[in-house]
């Protein structure tokens, strides 16, 4: 039954971003950027492998040197732009979505107010919006690069050295040990702040 609600949560929540009609360009091309940028990060070891284990002056040509830092800068403008991009996609939904909250809310009869918060419809029109911008401007692009991030980097590591790859390895389970009793705690405290967040707006309409 759960299952059942979060999958329906889940296509309502992207049938109300398709009705704020975000820019699908937009969105791939900062989508393709961000793949890019962390391209380019998991080419730069590969690329300075030979430089660092063959360190010779001589073998510091300006070609090189050149190309090397063509790369950073390709990087940070790459990374700079999609970030610019993703946040302008986010405002966008965000504005749309509090458009069409605003414009429901003046529909409504007066029995909602009375049997509702104001700190709780106060919170879905602020608080709520800005989760959904944080989860388009930054957890999409996380997530995608992400995914690609790990893969590109196990293949590079077990280039550069396949024993020390191995090695590091074994330390995963004991870190999942450690950092899902740390997540569980940040999930509850998360939603502690935003019980807290709805009850203060009405809190203060008392006075």
């Amino acid at each position: 039954m759960s299952e059942a609600k979060k999958q329906k949560g889940w296509r309502q929540f992207v049938r109300l971003v398709q009705q704020t009609k975000p820019s699908k360009l937009m969105i791939g091309i900062a989508l393709a950027l961000s793949l890019g940028t962390t391209g380019v990060a998991l080419l730069v070891p590969l690329f300075t492998k030979n430089l660092i284990n063959d360190f010779s002056v001589s073998s510091l040509s300006t070609e090189r040197i050149m190309l090397l830092v063509l790369a950073i800068i390709v990087q940070a403008l790459a990374s700079g732009f999609s970030i610019y991009l993703l946040n302008r996609i986010g405002q966008s939904v965000v504005a749309g979505i509090r458009d069409q909250l605003w414009k429901k809310l003046l529909v409504l009869p007066v029995s909602y107010f009375d049997e509702h918060p104001s700190g709780e419809t106060v919170s879905r029109m602020t608080n709520d919006t800005t989760v959904v911008k944080g989860l388009i401007s930054e957890h999409l692009s996380n997530f995608v690069t992400g995914i690609i991030s790990i893969i590109g980097s196990m293949i590079v590591l077990f280039v550069l050295d396949w024993k020390m790859s191995l090695l590091m390895f074994t330390a995963i389970p004991l870190s999942v040990l450690i950092l899902m009793p740390l997540g569980k705690k940040c999930i509850k405290y998360q939603k502690g702040c935003r019980t807290r967040q709805q009850a203060s707006p009405q809190s203060f309409s008392r006075f």
